[in-house]
């Protein structure tokens, strides 16, 4: 029995399906949860939108980055901006990219966009926004041999041809199925492994213009930032491309469901933040309190604030006296930036989100 070694060596490939009626309610259980954003934004003023915007890009950015093993740092991608300091290199290039999928959405795909969105991510690299087909995943040491190959992309012979059918389907693809053809799209791409490198990252950026067309919004969601808090489900969305061989993607469907949904609840945070750092601006604060309040924001956009702000922390922040901190603190927390919990010594600040 001729049994093909990756997916795309399969006859049917790469017709995808599912059991569209046992994943229906989940699909629609994603849908309602994203019209909570909309809901939100409706009552949010157009500076914090392109806020809510801008701190949504740096943190995909971050994450989408994080997943491929870059550690890009949170804070201080966060301080260039509000500062406008130029990045690092690295987090400039990981940055750009996804400006450049923001801006496209509601745009159709087109090779040469693709393309340029890999050329922007990895300029430096040779053959970066070509399709090089022929693309290994080796798990382990390869300097030590001590590797072996877990996945191949499709052939340089076919590699134009794949990507022709799946930017023909991204862009046919009904709307009104928005998850199913976000988790449908990355695996088609990520199977099809079309450039030397980045290729996790363009298919995310992808994945999220796809999202964004379909929800309707120009806000992209926090996807990379809730994958890595499931990065074990993320990968297990790919377990068909080798060990099953299978074009059904009712597992990856149902594994990833939560995953989508924890993307809206961090958006949503994101987007309280945003509108925090507008009050923010609003507010007569002295730099002590500016700086502060903008730490603790970055923080909280990363992976938040452990254990509340306290007064030494304050004094260690801004550089200044224990009695300087305890009025900066109190004025805080009267204007409703910042919440008070415990009291003496167990006494902590929060933002109040």
């Amino acid at each position: 029995m001729n049994d093909p070694k990756y997916i795309w060596s399969k006859p049917e490939w790469p017709h995808f399906y599912h059991n569209t009626e046992a994943f229906r309610e989940l699909e629609q259980a994603f849908i309602k949860d994203s019209l909570s954003i909309t809901g939100l934004l409706d009552k949010c003023s157009p500076e914090t939108i392109l806020e809510a915007q801008s701190n949504l890009g740096i943190i995909e950015t971050v994450y989408t980055s994080r997943i491929e093993g870059i550690n890009l740092n949170t804070n201080s991608i966060f301080e260039s901006y509000l500062n406008n300091i130029p990045q690092k290199r690295e987090e400039k290039q990981a940055l750009d990219l996804l400006k450049l999928a923001i801006e496209h959405i509601g745009k159709p795909l087109t090779h040469e966009f693709i393309k340029k969105m890999n050329r922007t991510l990895l300029p430096e690299l040779e053959h970066a926004g070509n399709y090089v087909g022929d693309m290994k995943i080796i798990e382990g040491n390869q300097l030590m041999d001590q590797h072996r190959i877990i996945y191949e992309g499709v052939p340089k012979s076919r590699v134009e041809e794949e990507m022709d059918t799946f930017i023909n389907w991204f862009n046919a693809s009904d709307p009104s199925t928005p998850l199913v053809n976000a988790i449908r799209g990355h695996i088609h791409f990520e199977s099809i492994h079309p450039f030397p490198d980045g290729n996790g990252r363009v298919g995310r950026a992808i994945m999220l213009i796809g999202l964004c067309r379909d929800l309707q919004t120009t806000i992209p969601l926090a996807i990379s930032r809730a994958i890595e808090d499931s990065r074990s489900d993320y990968y297990k969305m790919f377990d068909n491309r080798t060990h099953h061989r299978s074009l059904d993607i009712s597992n990856a469907l149902a594994i990833m469901q939560p995953t989508f949904i924890s993307s809206i609840q961090h958006t949503k945070k994101i987007i309280f933040l945003s509108k925090l750092r507008q009050k923010l601006k609003q507010a007569t604060l002295n730099e002590r309190q500016k700086k502060a309040m903008n730490r603790l924001i970055n923080y909280e956009l990363g992976d938040g604030f452990k254990g509340g702000l306290s007064n030494s922390n304050y004094c260690k922040m801004t550089k200044c006296e224990s009695k300087t901190a305890q009025r900066d603190l109190q004025k805080l927390n009267t204007l409703g930036l910042l919440q008070k919990t415990g009291t003496l010594k167990t006494t902590r600040y929060h933002l109040a989100v």
